[in-house]
């Protein structure tokens, strides 16, 4: 598990990587193999900023939110077209399932994932990606 942190016109972006696979990657080839009707068009995920990095940790929010985006469009637009997942902490773990693609609420997604990742291992490719920019988890423990 890592994210990769970029600056990119004024905004932050954050790809997810899985055992060294870029996010974009696996969720292109499940749909591929799926033959949805658009398959991939994803991009790492925009921040509002650096402190948005905390939606990574699956955090209680002020307002309702099940999921979470993990990965934004390949337009550079926020929400034109998610991929959105459940973020959750169990057991000294962090897991990412339930994943979905709110344009297509029809697909199933069930086979991708679940992704499961060690709490402390995953707090740290936080940490290194966010590295001197600042604190964007707030200090609390995965």
């Amino acid at each position: 598990m890592r994210f990769v942190l970029a600056s990119h016109e004024g905004a932050w972006e954050v790809m997810p990587y899985v055992d060294d696979v870029p996010l974009t990657e696996l969720v292109t080839a499940y749909e591929g193999a799926r033959s949805f009707d658009v398959v991939g068009g994803y991009d790492r995920a925009i921040l509002a900023d650096l402190g948005d990095a905390q939606r990574f940790l699956g955090r209680e929010r002020p307002w309702p939110a099940p999921s979470v985006s993990l990965l934004d469009c390949d337009c550079g637009f926020p929400g034109c077209w998610p991929l959105r997942a459940r973020i959750r902490r169990s057991a000294g773990r962090v897991v990412w399932d339930r994943f979905e693609q709110p344009h297509r609420p029809r697909r199933d997604y069930t086979d991708f994932g679940p992704f499961v990742f060690d709490g402390g291992q995953y707090r740290r490719a936080i940490d290194e990606a966010v590295g001197d920019q600042g604190s964007a988890h707030g200090g609390e423990p995965v």
